[in-house]
Parts: C-alpha cells; structure tokens; sequence
C-alpha cells in the first residue's frame, strides 16, 4: 500500500511539475503575444498620428499654395492698373505738347487729329492693349478695336443693358480719372467679347476722354506661367505639387509623362479615375482628401499615395499636394 502511495505521489508530482512548466511557458508565450501586440497598437498609433500630421501639413501647404495664387493675381492685376495709368499719363503729356505746339489759335480738330494718328497706333502687351478717345458725352473720337455691328459708341450697351462708355465718360469727367470693367472685342480675335480693365483720364485742355483697355486674359496669361513655373519648383520633403484644370488639363505634375495632357478620363491599375476624384474632392468647399495608387517616379513602382485637393475657383485649377506612402515615415 505504501509503495502505492509513493507511486501515486510521485505521478501526481511530475503532473504538477508539468503543469507548473507548462503554465510558465504559456505565460511567456502570453507576454510575448501581449508584447508584439502592444507593439503593433503602439507602430499603428504611431502611424496613425504620422499620418495625421502629414496629412495636416498637406492640406495647410495646399491651402497656402491656393492663397500664393490669389495673392499673386492680384499683385498683377494692380501692377497693371498702375502701368495703364502711367501710359496714360504719358499720352496726356503728349497731348498736352501737342497742343503747346500748336499754339492758342490752332484748331481743336487739328489738334486732335494729331493725337488720333498717335492713340492709333500705339500699343502694349504684345499689341493687345489699346488706347481709345472719346468725347464727354461718350461719342467715340478714336476707338481702334470696334464691333462691327454698333455703329455708336455713345448708344452701345452692354449685357446688362448699360450705356457704358455714356457712363465711362460722365464719371471720368467728374472725377478726373477712373477704372472700369468692360467687354469687348480683343484686337484680331473678331466679334467676341473678352472682360477687360479700363483706365480713362479728362484731358481738360480739349474736353475729352483719353483712355486704354488691357485684356484679362492676357493678364492672367503672364502671371499664370510665372505662378506655374514657382509651382513646378516646390517639390520638397518627397512632396509633390499637382496643377490640373477643371478640364483635367494638367499643368504642373512631377511626372514628366502626365505634364501638359489632358487626363481626365486617366484610370490607374485600380481602376480609378484619379483626376475625376481629385476634382470631385477639390471643388468642395473645404477641399478633400483621395488614396491611389500611381507609378513612382524614378523606382517605377506602383505605390500607395494621398493627395489632398483644393481649388482655385477664379482660375478653375484644382490644387493637389501628395506624397508617397513609403515617403510619410
């Protein structure tokens, strides 16, 4: 019975010696799960408040990039509302020679019809921008850009119905000078009309309205070339500047293969309308943000990428700013 006991004893000593092992390796095995586990929720939290900043920061630069454009376009805008004055200015002082030279009892028609033969001919931006004369009551003297189809200047309207060089002339007689919006033929483009700025000056001396009109698109032309070529230096901290209109014209691009094509039916290895969903994104007020996949530049690897997307409205360009995945840790 003894011998029993001890076998007894002894079994249920190595059962509980095998227990005791195997509870300490399952403790190890746990911790070490709990561990790796730890490990990942802290990588993923990592990665998720990375990603969070990286993507904070691409929605600010994207934002500070739309208000460099504003701020550019109107910089240029008022440089030219200034260069406008100034060659006015300067057709002013012509005038007033002319008529120094032509002395008190010379002809006002003479007078004039040296000053239209100078008005007529000159020009600036390329040729686009013109000078015109007008007398006080908005009667054309020299208009050398005029729609065929209105005779007078004086009874013209505009599309909301005003006599709007009746008004240019009424105001810039009573205040000496003054800025206007019109639209109007474009010299060599036909009967279209185009929106331009209108800088008018009341020559006192003869009683009439030296003016000249500069076009906004050759305006926005120049300064959206220059805001371009910035743009297209900006790549840094792997981050890519996209420019694209609302047509899926693309402007600026790092990848030399999509730059000046028109990709807006552009589908990449997913299936994905990239530059639909970026326009999509883009026009909504607060901009957007859009995962795809897209061919790394240089590696030629299809990679994850995140884009966010705004736009600039008066221009219709969406602007993206991206970055790679593998390039946000």
């Amino acid at each position: 019975m003894s011998e029993e006991k001890k076998r007894l004893s002894s079994t249920i000593f190595k059962g509980l010696f095998l227990l005791l092992i195997l509870l300490f390796f399952a403790l190890i095995v746990t911790n070490i799960i709990h561990e790796k586990y730890h490990a990942r929720v802290k990588h993923e939290l990592i990665r998720r408040v990375t990603l969070d900043k990286r993507k904070a920061t691409l929605q600010q630069d994207t934002r500070d990039v739309i208000v460099h454009i504003a701020l550019r376009r109107d910089e240029a805008v008022e440089i030219v509302k200034k260069e406008m004055r100034e060659r006015v200015q300067n057709l002013t002082s012509i005038a007033t020679r002319l008529s120094q030279l032509s002395g008190k009892k010379s002809n006002r028609s003479k007078i004039l019809q040296k000053l239209s033969t100078v008005v007529n001919i000159a020009r600036y931006h390329d040729g686009q921008a013109f000078f015109f004369l007008l007398n006080v009551d908005g009667s054309e003297l020299l208009m050398p850009v005029h729609p065929i189809t209105e005779p007078s200047l004086k009874d013209y309207r505009n599309k909301e119905g005003k006599f709007i060089f009746r008004e240019i002339a009424t105001k810039t007689k009573a205040d000496k000078n003054g800025y206007f919006t019109l639209d109007w033929p474009a010299p060599g483009k036909g009967n279209d009309l185009y929106t331009a700025i209108v800088f008018a000056h009341h020559f006192a001396p003869l009683n009439i309205i030296i003016g000249t009109i500069a076009y906004n698109d050759y305006i926005e032309q120049k300064i959206q070339t220059s805001v371009i070529k910035t743009i297209s230096s900006l790549t840094c901290d792997n981050r890519h500047i996209l420019v694209f209109d609302y047509d899926g014209y693309v402007l600026s691009h790092n990848n030399s293969s999509f730059q000046n094509e028109y990709l807006i039916d552009y589908t990449n290895s997913d299936g994905v309308k990239v530059f639909r969903e970026l326009l999509q994104v883009g026009r909504k007020k607060e901009g957007g943000f859009l995962e795809y996949k897209e061919e790394k530049p240089v590696l030629g690897e299809i990679q994850t990428k995140i884009s966010y997307a705004g736009a600039f409205e008066h221009w219709e360009w969406i602007i993206c700013n991206s970055i790679f995945f593998d390039d946000l840790y």
